[in-house]
């Protein structure tokens, strides 16, 4: 993964998806491997090759929606809006046990397929509700059994987390997944000109069966759910220190 990242970012992009590649090849089927290597395909714009991959993770988790968000989102990026509302729904549809809070976040996924992608999803309708933020950001991570919390600072210097769910703002946290993958979503609708940082609360792992470091995904939309909508992303490996972890920080000018 490493070594994949580094001649990526050396703009050797054939290079890294090979040397990434390697995940799937060593056999190991482990589907925590596996969602790390279709994040890493996605980063790297090889969306083809992410669907494949996850939907070989689909045959080994189909009792998590987790599974289910990752194909979806793969099919999207891949410009097959159709399947990708189509497993959302599917999300949406079912009892997930210790993942129930997913549905409030796919629920956005979906209003933002609508809202971007009219023409395709022709028939669908848009609850007003549930999109159109000048501000999203959503972390997920590859590992089970591993605790993870998303805090958002806004420029007045006021932390929206899992103890602090609502800010002066406006700003908004999703449910706290104690347990499993994430996902774990801030929303702001009108935000405010200055600098936000996003930061984690990494409790650790007891996972059982661990063979790589835990991987988190963050996900950065302005505009989410409008025409103008863009979203930066990038996937950190934590350390096995437990504590505040920064993942990004940026201006709104």
């Amino acid at each position: 993964i490493d070594v994949a990242d580094y001649f990526y970012s050396e703009g050797l992009k054939g290079l890294a998806v090979r040397i990434i590649s390697n995940l799937a090849e060593m056999k190991m089927e482990e589907p925590e491997i596996l969602r790390t290597l279709g994040g890493k395909l996605m980063e790297y714009g090889e969306n083809r090759l992410a669907l494949e991959t996850y939907k070989d993770v689909e045959k080994m988790r189909n009792e998590e929606p987790q599974t289910y968000r990752d194909l979806a989102l793969a099919y999207r990026a891949c410009g097959n809006y159709v399947k990708a509302y189509e497993i959302f729904e599917k999300v949406m549809s079912e009892k997930w046990d210790r993942f129930n809070g997913i549905n409030y976040i796919v629920q956005h996924e979906m209003n933002e397929l609508v809202a971007l992608h009219p023409t395709e999803l022709k028939g669908k309708k848009v609850n007003d509700k549930y999109y159109g933020y000048d501000l999203r950001v959503v972390i997920s991570w590859n590992t089970d059994n591993c605790d993870i919390d998303l805090w958002v600072t806004d420029p007045n210097k006021e932390s929206c987390g899992y103890s602090h769910k609502k800010t002066y703002i406006g700003g908004s946290i999703s449910e706290d997944f104690t347990r499993g993958y994430g996902p774990e979503e801030f929303l702001l609708k009108k935000a405010i000109k200055g600098t936000y940082s996003v930061n984690i609360h990494y409790y650790g792992t007891t996972s059982q069966k661990q063979l790589q470091p835990v991987i988190v995904k963050v996900s950065v939309f302005r505009n989410y759910g409008r025409k103008n909508q863009t979203c930066e992303e990038k996937m950190i490996t934590l350390d096995n220190v437990k504590g505040m972890v920064k993942l990004d920080e940026f201006e709104i000018k």
